[in-house]
């Protein structure tokens, strides 16, 4: 089982899926999901099938599981042309979402959230269980049924001032066996970004090319003296964890 609250239903369903995340939400479920095309029944109609995949895409994390035939080339050419197009969409939102990640380790917000945790005390905001942000800045309208026309976005979200989305990549990477940074590759539209971590008893090496974007990388249970970067400020922080901060086309880790 993946990290994470899964709701696996029938299509039937799958409205219910969007309402019972966001109520997650609300009680501290920070990373919650479900299985595109239902965890188990009949497979679903193509049309569907696609609206589940793409909201299943833009979810803290994407699930293709559950009994039965749920990958998308069982459902015809468009829906694995509409597959390839939001997996390149989320690839290209890694950053925002490791940031919005950050953010939900930091406050408890949850990654996928209801409306009014964004826009409290505006008009009307506490009824609306068809849409949701993801993270602090994208507002999504998803097509919840057969045949639905698109969905007006909520109006109160244009008029609301948001703060940019961060221009530093944050990274973790535990020592060890903890790993949680092990390799990362991603292109935000600004360059491909390719970080990997490589550990072991006697040390190891984190390898970051960032394109000369910002990065913050923190190393956790790894000792301050032992840590050497190729650029950038190295600085130890409370709780033993050890921050590199640097603005360069690549960075090179190491420790032990």
């Amino acid at each position: 089982m993946p990290p994470g609250h899964v709701r696996g239903t029938l299509e039937e369903a799958f409205r219910y899926c969007l309402r019972g995340g966001l109520s997650a939400g609300f009680g501290a479920e920070a990373f919650w999901s479900h299985d595109i095309g239902g965890f188990c029944g009949a497979m679903p109609s193509p049309e569907l099938y696609i609206r589940w995949m793409q909201l299943g895409f833009l979810s803290p994390f994407t699930r293709f599981h559950g009994n039965g035939l749920r990958e998308p080339w069982h459902y015809g050419e468009t829906a694995t042309s509409v597959a390839q197009h939001y997996g390149r969409l989320r690839y290209r939102l890694i950053p925002y979402l490791l940031a919005a990640a950050e953010e939900v380790y930091a406050r408890g917000t949850p990654l996928q959230r209801h409306l009014a945790l964004e826009f409290q005390g505006q008009p009307g905001v506490d009824g609306i269980d068809d849409q949701l942000m993801l993270g602090p800045d994208l507002l999504l309208a998803p097509v919840l049924v057969r045949g639905g026309a698109l969905v007006p976005a909520y109006r109160g979200a244009q008029q609301h001032r948001k703060q940019p989305v961060p221009e530093t990549v944050v990274l973790t990477a535990w020592s060890s066996d903890r790993e949680r940074l092990r390799e990362l590759t991603f292109d935000d539209g600004r360059g491909r970004f390719i970080a990997s971590h490589v550990s072991g008893a006697a040390g190891g090496v984190v390898r970051v090319a960032a394109s000369g974007r910002r990065v913050e990388l923190r190393l956790v249970d790894v000792p301050a003296g032992s840590v050497r970067s190729s650029s950038g400020e190295v600085r130890a922080e409370d709780g033993g964890s050890v921050v590199v901060i640097a603005d360069a086309a690549e960075v090179v880790v190491s420790y032990g």
